[in-house]
């Protein structure tokens, strides 16, 4: 189980209060074809699970309505390592949006936006600035950066309040 930002994608006939659009705007994402392509792509799938997968420190979660996929929520664990991982999710997250028409929620203003915007979003993250202030990473998004400051407390704080 990672431990990282939790980032939030809807099908195209969704929205982020996990109502159906009243008109579709796109084609509908099939359960079985996106838990197919997600075991293609590489994740392991959680057994006793429909919709739990990871690969890597990827922990994927789709939520299903009927037989079609309404939204995921995929958790980014952050090691050591994580900046030099962005890439990577940059990828995933282009794949869910350019073949499955996903499409990433700004959590704050509760509305989709395009793919692009995914290192703002991860910049925004709680758990991301904390982690990332700790360890001295640089910014992902340079219109976000900050001045580096202590956060030990509160990264105590986090971690004891995600472990409940």
């Amino acid at each position: 189980m990672a431990f990282g930002p939790n980032i939030y994608f809807f099908a195209p006939n969704w929205e982020p209060d996990v109502l159906r659009t009243p008109e579709p705007r796109g084609s509908a994402v099939p359960a079985d074809l996106f838990r197919s392509w997600l075991i293609d792509s590489g994740f392991v799938h959680h057994p006793g699970s429909k919709a739990n997968f990871s690969r890597e420190l990827i922990d994927l979660r789709f939520h299903q309505v009927d037989e079609e996929v309404a939204f995921t929520s995929i958790e980014f664990g952050l090691d050591n390592d994580a900046p030099q991982r962005i890439n990577d999710w940059q990828t995933l997250v282009d794949e869910l949006s350019d073949k499955w028409g996903l499409s990433l929620i700004d959590q704050e203003k509760r509305e989709k936006v395009p793919a692009g915007q995914f290192r703002r979003i991860l910049a925004e993250d709680r758990i991301w600035r904390i982690v990332a202030d700790v360890n001295g990473w640089p910014p992902i998004w340079p219109e976000l950066a900050v001045p580096h400051s202590t956060t030990g407390p509160l990264l105590v704080q986090v971690l004891h309040e995600s472990n409940r």
